[in-house]
């Protein structure tokens, strides 16, 4: 079965029209959170694959930022910031549902430590697909095929369709029986991807790009907003102080 971002039938479809601001990623999470716990789910097998903790600098103490990375400052503060925004999304949203929907989503079993998960799965599984139907661009997350690796500098490696149930791959290269299928997450530096898919690649020297903005934001969680926007569940930001702010953006990935 093929979970998307796009708004549910059945039970969920009224939890979606109250929680109407979520974006598909987060629509994605909280179907996830809900299956997790659903003993009947038929997406019980794929749910039961996804790893219990998705090893991430969302999860690193201090002790361990310091015992991995020379400059471990720069990436804490690229992971409390993604923290912070997923806080602040998970407080804007899930106790109305708890209220609104007791019997579906309670607060000792749908915790914030369950939303990180389900967002950091979301995150380093999930894919941008073409539709037949609107929304023409969607987000899914396919059993079996989110185990498909990155393969550093290839480029438009697949063109996914997305048509109900249906999910195809268009590989945009000749494969051989038996070999291993790649796609790009994107060229991006080792922070980016040890604080998306929890991975780094040896030898790597795509470089972080250093952006010095001079954009100005109505407050912390217009500043939040932006970053989220531009760079994911990876969102680096160093947080707003007087209006402006100095990030590390990056580009490209498997979205």
């Amino acid at each position: 079965a093929v979970l998307s971002g796009e708004q549910s039938v059945g039970e969920l479809r009224e939890v979606f029209e109250v929680a109407k601001g979520m974006s598909m990623k987060e629509r994605l999470a909280l179907k996830l959170m809900y299956h997790r716990f659903l003993p009947t789910s038929e997406l019980r097998p794929y749910i039961c694959s996804i790893p219990p903790v998705v090893d991430t600098p969302l999860m690193w103490s201090d002790e361990k930022l310091k015992s991995h990375y020379k400059d471990w400052s720069e990436m804490q503060v690229r992971a409390k910031s993604a923290k912070m925004y997923l806080l602040q999304e998970y407080n804007k949203y899930m106790p109305l549902l708890f209220a609104k929907f007791p019997k579906l989503f309670t607060a000792s079993t749908h915790t914030f430590s369950v939303w990180l998960w389900a967002m950091q799965a979301v995150k380093s599984r999930n894919w941008a697909v073409n539709r037949e139907s609107e929304p023409a661009v969607s987000t899914a997350m396919v059993p079996f095929v989110d185990m498909i690796n990155h393969d550093m500098g290839l480029r438009g490696a697949a063109r996914t369709n997305l048509d109900g149930s249906k999910f195809t791959i268009l590989a945009w290269k000749n494969y051989s029986k038996g070999d291993e299928v790649f796609t790009s997450y994107g060229d991006d530096c080792n922070h980016y991807y040890r604080l998306s898919y929890g991975f780094e690649i040896p030898g790597n020297t795509h470089p972080c790009l250093r952006v010095n903005a001079s954009k100005s934001w109505k407050d912390k969680e217009d500043a939040l907003l932006w970053h989220w926007a531009t760079s994911g569940i990876g969102s680096n930001s160093v947080l707003p102080s007087k209006g402006a702010i100095s990030a590390t953006s990056f580009g490209g990935g498997k979205r």
